[in-house]
């Protein structure tokens, strides 16, 4: 499975952001390996990334 792995310096800068590492990185990994489980294409889970990005920008912009 694949995992995204930040530098300490990266993580800091992010929780200094009030980034919630630790929990956006599991729900990261769920997702990617829900993705897998349904064996999911390259570009399957590229449409799924894109949904939600659009999603996300709507949600920002109400």
């Amino acid at each position: 499975m694949s995992q995204v792995i930040f530098s300490a310096r990266k993580i800091q800068q992010l929780k200094r952001e009030g980034i919630r590492v630790d929990i956006v990185q599991r729900m990261a990994e769920n997702l990617m390996r829900k993705m897998e489980e349904e064996d999911l294409s390259y570009k399957e889970c590229q449409f799924v990334i894109k949904i939600l990005d659009y999603t996300l920008k709507i949600e920002r912009n109400m």
